[in-house]
Order: structure tokens, then C-alpha cells, then sequence
């Protein structure tokens, strides 16, 4: 459990000890491994490090997570950022070894170089050993001097019981006092002298020193997922204004099929522009002289044979407006067009909605430049679309609100994931693993993919009409298919996929009439049948004409053998004829009505001509756009359903570390917390309340937004960083920033800060008292359990009891001295989420040199008189000490 918080960047510790004191380093690296103890440097001193090899720059051992590397001075100190030095040297008293550093020793590592800005803060740290009267230089001035008090107590209230009873324990205990004074222990990142001015005394002040780390991993971890962790299902949202949580809709289904219709309703003209006006062409009516003209046209080209080609020649005149070289571009062989509306390809492989669109930018790119062209642009900026995509899906569950679709704060909201954008991992998908047709196995369809799913569901229903051996298994497949379908036809994605694919597919149908209307003016297929009535009719009217000229024949003859006068030949010969025009005429006029109706139409066609070309040529566009927005929002949904599954980032943060196994000293203990699973429960519905208020969710989209970058390839990242990507006009296609950002979260998941943010929000509220009360116990290492803030009181207001006093002399003992005091006592707190480190130092005041059992050395000349002074009196009297017995410098509680 590395809890520690200090920083390389700002602060360092050396250690530096003579050779005999190899177990206190070995008892330190085992306080690492454990993860007890912050990085640290150790350096073996010689008595004489001036004269060294390694002068110039000590090497040092490295200590970090248990782990012993060589490196040297140097490295540890010169880094920017480096506030203070804290230098510690072990002094040994009372060991059989006697190699305690002398004073020039000490002065040289004292003396080392800083880099500019940092502080050293020296300390000395003596060792005694054992109680044997064996000479030692106690104190120094311009140090900072405490001896450890002997002993190995798990508890300040306990009776002290000196060490070396039981040498075994010296190391342990030693190394727990170093990692106090060093403010390497645990979370503590500080130390008790990092305040105190400068030392002029000779002094020595004897601390007992205890280290409690509670280890509430397993308690946070249940109470953070049990906060945060949304599995399907979303808390509601409280409303801080009154203190009420705003309510489910009555009817989820029904709000969201009405917030998809105001979506499509507010979009649709982004995605389908209104067509060009195509001219009206009035009816015609045909008067009697052009009925006559036509007529005798007509009769002329009956009686030379060729009825066919007069109706022929009218049509192509009517056609004359048309541009062969147009058309034979767009239904040419091979034609784009083609692919649109039948939706397969040249090989009779069904396409799907990428190759469509694809063919519609083609097939828009190789129409002539010179043909009429819609006034609106081509290209369109479809990022409103997501924006209110987005918005509107965040509204729905945070009840923030969303104006342009018609959601009002508060109005309600929708607790089930489900149905805004299923999981991947339940409805979100549809997978077909055999090989059915041609539909390959392994083929996945997303929920909202709607032109996919149809595709391939009309390609399973025609296999399973089929003989094909495969036809059950499709049909089985298609059933389930379609009840995969009816879950999803109520969640919002699906719903905006089926609104985007229906636009797509009336867009193709378009396409499908326009080019009908257009290929029919090139088409002479129905001048077939057309041919055979007018030869008929040719044949009809050359018998009338020939009976006329007959009858005209038989007057002639009889005028001129005069038996008839020429006035009543002539007279008979107009009725003739008139009743000849009649008839031809009103059988001509009947039989050609069909004939007249088809030149008329085609005309119009004609006269609209370039109006349909120019509303062929916006349907390709359209549809190429379309397919490029409905690329979009796979990117879009993908990265919703993403983040819905798991909004705050709290999918991955289980803690995977396990602790090391070790026996610890008496002096540092390390219990795990633990709590009711009832109330932990009750804890983390009142943490609901107060972490997901309204518009939660749209803070959690904002942090994702946030870490984008992380997904993002060097180049795309600078634009963002720069404010040059709008990631809302991003393209669909594999590569662009859209696509990157949606597969890096289907991938690996959302990477946000919300999780985190609103975590500490909840320790915040568990350690001001502001929430709900959070009881917790802990489990001692004897087995027994105790309520955490019982436990945390026995260092924050501990009893003063005595030292060990064996290492001072007898009139040292009878007065206050041996007594550790408030006022000169250290406390540190330091918290890791619910998990807390506790430090105590707990003090004498300063005692003379003189009082102790170990004398000083005989070539040591000290300038004071032991005699005349009483414990205490050689270090500047400290001033009046507060109210809670402790100095400013000495007490702070940190969260």
C-alpha cells in the first residue's frame, strides 16, 4: 500500500550511518517493500568521507518499494523543484561496534552541495543500544539532536519496556523512528524539525515514536462503486434549488420517441434540400385546323407506307430538348445510378449503405458542370445535429434540459440505460456467427445501424424463402433478428438510426423515379405498340380515301357521258367528300387520342427536362451526404453507447495491488478497516444524493471531452490543443479524429476525471460531517476489533508517560525530564481517500547532555558546567505554549 505523498520534485532524505547499522537499513527496506515508507537514500559513511574516492559525490543506496539501487549524491539532489534536504545522521550510543560518526564526518555530509532555492534540515538520531556508560558525543550545535527512546511499544498509553531485553526488535524499532523523523512514513510527507529555527543548543530531547496506517482499500472501493458505479441503470437526479429528486417519466417511451421527432423535425431540410420547382406545362387543346393539318399529314404518310415513321418523327421532335450525352452518362453501363436503386453491384452482391453513398458521390461527380444546378450548397455542416444528439440524450437522464428539442429542466428523467443506447454487451448488438447467403459469419449489427440490419435481414428473409439448405437456419435467424428489433424499436438510437435510414432510403426512391422520368424521355419502347395502331388506322383511312377517289371516279364517268349534269355531279362530289373528311377525320381523332396524350406528355417531360436533371443531380448529392452524416453518427453512437455504459470512468478501478506480507515493528501497525455491508449501503445512498444533482451527466460528457486527446494521433491532438479540430464536423471515415475517439472508447473505455471528481466531493462530505456519518472499525493485529476513531484518538490525544529512563542518570529521573509533553510533541495526519496514516512524536523537553548515561569523550572540551545546570537549561527556554499544549509548527492535521 504506497500511500506515501511525497514528491521527489520537492523534497529528499539521506540517511547517512555508520557501517554497523546495516539491520536498520535492512529493517527500512522491509518497511519499503511493505509499502510503508517513501523513497529514501542511505549512504554507508566512512569516519573519514573526505579523504574518500567518492568525495566529490557520495554514492548512496536508493530505496524505493523494497527495492536497493546504487546511485549517488548527486542524482538525488539535482533536479528542479527541490525545496528541502533532509539530512539524518544514525549516531549509535552504547554499541559494541563503537564507530559512531566524529564530528568532522558529520560536518562533511552536512556541508554538501544544494541546489539553488533548496534547505537542509539536519538531524541527528541517536541510537542507544544498550544502557552500557560507553562515551558518546551527544549533541552538536547546529543540529537538530533526539535520541530514540529504547524501546518497542505498540501504544503511547503503554508502559514502556526497554529494547534490549529483546535485541531482535532494535532494527524494527529503529527504523520506525527514522521514518518519523525522515517524514517518509506512510501518507505523512512531513517531519518534525521541517519548522524549527536554528538549533544553538547541545540539548537532546528523547521521543517515542509510533506509526499507525489504516488500510481502508476494501471499504472505499465497495463504497466508491457502490456511489458510482452505474451498471444499467442511472440514479435520479437530485434538484439543490428544493431538495427533491426530479421524477421518472411516467411514460420513458413515449418522451423519447417525442424528443426523436422533434430531432428529425428540426434536421431533416439539413439532410434533404427541397427540389428544384419544375415547371407546370398547361394542357393543350387541338383546334380544327391543326386537327386537319395533322390529319392530312398523317393521310399523306399512310398512302406512301409509312405511317409509323410520321408518329416516330413526332415524338423525336418532342424529345428534341433532351441531351442524349446526359443521360448516357448517368444510365450509361456500369452506371452508379443502377447500383443506387437496385442496392447491388455489377457482380449482384447486395451493397450496403457505405457503397451506396459512395456510388451517389460518384455518380454526382460525372454529371456534366454545365447542368442545372440547386441553389443551396452541397456540402452541409451536420454538426447540430450531434450537438442536439448529445444534448438531448444528456437531458434526458440528468434532467438538465435541452430548449431546441423541447426538453424543460426538470421535467423528468430516464433511469434506464437501455433505453437511451443499450450496452455492447446486451442489446447493443446482434451477432451472426455461421455464414448464411451472403452474409458472412462473424457479421455484428449495432442497434442503430438501421440500413445494415435492414440490409441484412431482407438478405436472410429471401434465403430462407429459398431451397437453399441454409433456408432454415435464416429463417431462424431472421426471427431472431426481428425480436432483437422489437426490443430496440423504443430506445433512443435505434429510433434516430431509423429516421436517418428512412430519409436515406425516400432519398434512393427518388433517385428511382427521376431517373424513370428521365429515361422514359430516351426510351422509344412505347412507340411499339403505338406503330401497329397507326399502320391500322393508315390502312383504314387509305380504304376511305380510296373509296372517296372511287366514287369521285364513278361521277366523273357519269358527267362525262352526260347523263348526269356536271352541277349535280359537282354538287355530289362536295357532299362526298365532306362526308369522306368527316368520317377519316373523327376516326382519325379517335384512334390517335392515346397517340396525342403520349406527344403531350412527352412534351412536358421535355420542358421539365432540365428541372428533373438538376433534382437527379440534388438526390445524388443528398444521398452522398446523407451517407456521410449517417456515417457520423455510427461514430456518434458508438461514442454515446460508450460513454453511457459507463459515464464517470469507474469501470477500471478496482485496485489490482496487493500488500506485501510482513511482520511489523511494535512502533508501526498497519490494520484494515472494514464496515457494515448495511451501512455502507445507507452511506452510499446518501452520497447519491449529494454527488448526482442535475446535470451530472453533462459534466461527465464535458470531462470526457477533456481526455479526447488521449485517443487522438500526434497530429489530430495539435489541432485540438490549438482549438483547429471541431470534432462535431468530423468526418465518419477510418482515421479521422471522430473515428479514433469512438473505437479508442470501445475499445478501451472511458478515461475521465468525473469519476474522480465526484469521489473526492464524497470524502469531502464524509470528513467535514456534512453528509451522512460514516462508522468504521478496525481489526487489530491481535485479532480484536475497535471503533476507527477510538483507535485514531490514541496517537491525536495520547497519554505522556515516561521514557526508558534507564539511559539517564538517577537525577535526571526524579524530575519532569523523563516525561514526554505536549508542548514539545509532534502529530501529523495525513489521509489517502478513507485510508489514513497517523504519526507521533512524542517528546521530552530538551535534557542536558550531562544527564545521560553515556559521558562524553575525553578529548572533548564542552563549555558548560554540568553541575550548575539542570535539565533543559543549555537550549533556549521555549515560549509559553498554547492551549492544546502543542507549538504551531508542531501539530497539523492534514487531509
Amino acid at each position: 500500500m504506497a500511500t506515501h505523498k511525497q514528491e521527489k520534485a520537492s523534497s529528499a532524505v539521506l540517511i547517512v550511518a555508520p557501517p554497523s547499522q546495516r539491520p536498520v537499513l535492512a529493517a527500512l527496506a522491509d518497511l519499503s517493500a511493505a509499502g510503508l515508507l517513501a523513497p529514501f537514500a542511505w549512504v554507508e559513511a566512512p569516519r573519514d568521507p573526505e579523504n574518500a574516492q567518492d568525495c566529490l559525490d557520495p554514492r548512496t543506496v536508493e530505496v524505493r518499494d523494497g527495492a536497493l539501487s546504487a546511485s549517488t549524491y548527486s542524482r538525488l539532489v539535482n533536479h528542479h523543484g527541490l525545496e528541502r534536504l533532509r539530512l539524518l545522521v544514525l549516531v549509535p550510543v552504547g554499541h559494541p561496534a563503537g564507530d559512531a560518526l566524529p564530528a568532522t564526518a558529520e560536518q562533511f555530509y552536512q556541508l554538501l552541495g544544494l541546489p539553488n532555492g533548496a534547505v537542509r534540515h539536519s538531524v541527528r538520531v541517536v541510537v542507544p543500544w544498550s544502557a552500557d556508560p560507553l562515551p558518546a558525543e551527544l549533541g552538536r550545535i547546529g543540529w537538530e539532536d533526539v535520541m530514540v527512546s529504547p524501546e518497542s511499544t505498540a501504544d503511547p498509553g503503554f508502559n514502556q519496556v526497554p529494547w534490549w531485553n529483546n535485541p531482535a526488535t532494535v532494527p524494527g524499532a529503529v527504523a520506525v523512528a527514522l521514518s518519523v523523523q525522515a517524514g517518509i512514513a506512510g501518507a505523512v510527507s512531513q517531519a518534525p524539525y521541517d519548522g524549527a529555527g536554528p538549533d544553538t543548543s547541545l540539548d537532546v530531547q528523547v521521543a517515542r515514536c509510533f506509526v499507525r496506517v489504516t488500510d481502508a482499500h476494501d471499504v472505499e472501493d465497495k463504497l466508491r462503486h457502490q456511489v458510482l458505479r452505474l451498471s444499467g441503470t442511472f440514479p435520479r437526479p437530485n434538484q439543490v434549488s428544493v431538495g427533491m429528486q426530479v421524477m421518472p417519466y411516467a411514460d420513458p417511451e413515449a418522451r423519447i420517441e417525442a424528443l426523436t421527432q422533434a430531432w428529425r423535425k428540426r434536421h431533416t431540410e439539413s439532410l434533404r434540400r427541397p427540389p428544384v420547382q419544375v415547371r407546370v406545362v398547361p394542357a393543350q387543346t387541338m383546334g380544327l385546323f391543326k386537327a386537319l393539318g395533322l390529319f392530312f399529314s398523317f393521310l399523306f404518310r399512310a398512302i406512301i407506307g409509312a405511317p409509323g415513321a410520321w408518329a416516330r418523327g413526332l415524338v423525336r421532335r418532342a424529345k428534341a430538348g433532351i441531351a442524349s450525352t446526359t443521360t448516357s452518362v448517368i444510365f450509361g453501363k456500369d452506371s452508379a445510378v443502377d447500383v443506387i436503386v437496385g442496392g447491388v453491384d455489377s457482380s449482384g452482391r447486395s451493397v450496403g449503405w457505405r457503397e451506396l453513398a459512395a456510388a451517389a458521390s460518384s455518380a454526382s461527380t460525372a454529371m456534366p458542370e454545365d447542368m442545372k444546378r440547386s441553389s443551396q450548397p452541397v456540402r452541409r455542416d451536420f454538426g447540430a445535429l450531434w450537438q442536439d444528439l448529445t444534448t438531448g440524450s444528456m437531458a434526458l437522464v440528468d434532467g438538465s434540459g435541452c430548449a431546441n428539442l423541447g426538453l424543460g429542466p426538470h421535467e423528468g428523467c430516464v433511469c434506464d440505460q437501455a433505453l437511451i443506447a443499450p450496452a455492447l454487451s446486451a442489446d447493443g448488438v446482434f451477432e451472426i456467427r455461421e455464414s448464411l447467403g451472403d452474409v458472412p459469419a462473424g457479421t455484428r449489427l449495432r442497434c442503430w445501424d438501421q440500413l445494415e440490419v435492414d440490409r441484412v435481414s431482407s438478405r436472410l428473409q429471401e434465403l430462407s424463402r429459398s431451397q437453399d439448405p441454409r433456408a432454415r437456419r435464416a429463417a431462424e435467424c431472421h426471427m431472431e433478428l426481428s425480436r432483437w428489433q422489437g426490443r430496440n424499436q423504443h430506445r433512443l438510437l435505434p429510433q434516430v438510426g431509423r429516421s436517418l435510414a428512412e430519409v436515406f432510403q425516400a432519398t434512393r426512391a427518388d433517385i428511382d423515379r427521376l431517373r424513370g422520368e428521365i429515361r422514359s424521355l430516351e426510351s422509344e419502347d412505347e412507340l411499339g405498340d403505338l406503330e401497329v395502331r397507326q399502320r391500322r388506322l393508315g390502312r383504314i383511312l387509305a380504304v376511305l380515301a380510296a373509296l372517296l377517289l372511287g366514287g369521285l371516279a364513278v361521277l366523273a364517268v357519269v358527267g362525262v357521258l352526260g347523263k348526269v349534269g356536271w352541277g349535280l355531279v359537282g354538287a355530289v362530289c362536295a357532299v362526298l367528300v365532306l362526308v369522306w373528311l368527316i368520317v377519316s377525320l373523327t376516326v382519325f381523332v379517335k384512334e390517335q387520342r392515346e397517340f396525342f396524350r403520349l406527344r403531350y406528355r412527352l412534351e412536358r417531360t421535355s420542358t421539365q427536362y432540365p428541372d428533373l436533371l438538376a433534382n437527379l443531380r440534388l438526390a445524388m448529392e443528398d444521398l452522398a451526404a446523407q451517407g456521410e452524416a449517417y456515417a457520423q453518427f455510427d461514430r456518434w453512437a458508438s461514442i454515446l453507447t460508450s460513454f453511457l455504459t459507463d459515464p464517470l470512468g469507474e469501470r477500471d478501478t478496482e485496485r489490482t495491488a496487493r500488500e506485501h506480507e510482513t511482520v511489523l515493528p511494535a512502533g508501526i501497525q498497519r490494520v484494515t478497516v472494514s464496515a457494515g455491508t448495511e451501512h455502507l449501503a445507507n452511506v452510499a445512498a446518501a452520497l447519491r444524493t449529494d454527488v448526482f444533482q442535475v446535470g451530472w451527466l453533462t459534466e461527465a460528457w464535458q470531462a470526457l471531452n477533456e481526455h479526447m486527446g488521449a485517443y487522438l494521433t500526434p497530429d489530430q491532438r495539435q489541432l485540438l490543443v490549438t482549438r483547429q479540430l471541431s470534432v462535431t464536423a468530423e468526418r465518419g471515415t477510418q482515421g479521422t479524429a471522430l473515428s479514433n475517439w469512438a473505437q479508442g472508447l470501445e475499445q478501451g473505455g472511458v478515461t475521465s476525471s468525473a469519476g474522480a471528481q465526484r469521489w473526492g466531493r464524497c470524502l469531502e462530505i464524509l470528513k467535514t460531517g456534512s453528509g451522512p456519518e460514516l462508522d468504521l472499525e478496525i481489526t487489530m493485529p491481535d485479532g480484536d476489533t475497535r471503533q476507527l476513531v477510538d483507535y485514531r484518538q490514541d496517537l491525536a490525544q495520547a497519554a505522556h508517560k515516561s521514557v526508558v529512563q534507564a539511559v539517564l542518570r538517577a537525577r535526571a529521573r526524579t524530575g519532569g525530564a523523563v516525561l514526554t509533553q505536549p508542548r514539545y510533541s509532534w502529530y501529523r495526519e495525513q489521509r489517502d481517500g478513507l485510508s489514513e496514516t497517523m504519526v507521533l512524536m512524542a517528546a521530552t523537553q530538551p535534557i542536558s547532555p550531562g544527564n545521560f548515561v553515556y559521558p562524553a569523550p575525553r578529548d572533548e572540551r564542552v563549555v558548560h558546567d554540568w553541575q550548575q545546570e539542570g535539565p533543559g537549561t543549555s537550549r533556549p527556554a521555549a515560549q509559553d505554549p498554547p492551549a492544546d499544549g502543542m507549538q504551531p509548527w508542531q501539530r497539523d492535521v492534514t487531509f
